[in-house]
């Protein structure tokens, strides 16, 4: 099975494949939760998104803390302003924002004064934030590994969540999630 996105092997690199526990065992164990998923019946179409994700937040996850996925930083931006005009707690991240005001941010987060996390190429790795429940892809993500990257950011156990949810505006989850063991519902 090919995960990076250029579809190139790594049998050049490689000689041998070391197969861990699957998303399903690890759930079993109790090191991930399961997971929803919500998205359109079928791919939306280059440029247009299923539903706007302050509506669909609000309709899907109200109350509930994670991560929404953007497209661009303007996106990002507006999404956690208008999100925060609703009542939410949200915040925008990204790349160009300094190291201590993104630690502020995710600390906030992590002490439940932030509930929605708003990014643009960041938290998709190497972050452990086990109080998130929601992944909202309010972008399109063509590589399976960065899919299962961004929703493995909601699975992560926490006292009181039992299950996360996968908020997908693009309709690409319904083959990605079929790794992940869940349930869906459509947009």
């Amino acid at each position: 099975m090919l995960f990076r996105s250029d579809e190139t092997g790594l049998g050049n690199v490689f000689d041998a494949m070391v197969q861990g526990p699957s998303v399903a065992e690890l759930m079993a164990d109790g090191h991930l939760v399961p997971v929803d998923v919500v998205g359109p019946t079928e791919r939306v179409k280059r440029g247009r998104i299923a539903e706007d994700p302050c509506v669909a937040w609000a309709r899907y996850a109200p109350g509930r803390p994670g991560l929404l996925f953007a497209r661009s930083i303007e996106e990002s931006r507006d999404y956690a302003a208008r999100m925060s005009a609703q009542g939410m707690r949200a915040a925008h991240v990204d790349g160009s924002t300094p190291a201590g005001l993104r630690d502020d941010i995710i600390e906030r987060f992590r002490g439940g004064d932030i509930d929605v996390l708003c990014s643009v190429g960041v938290y998709t790795e190497g972050v452990d934030l086990p109080r998130a429940e929601v992944c909202m892809l309010a972008r399109r993500v063509q590589s399976v590994g960065l899919y299962l990257q961004m929703v493995g950011r909601v699975m992560r156990p926490h006292t009181a969540k039992t299950r996360a949810i996968v908020i997908d505006l693009f309709g690409g989850a319904d083959r990605k999630s079929t790794r992940l063991n869940s349930s869906h519902a459509n947009i």
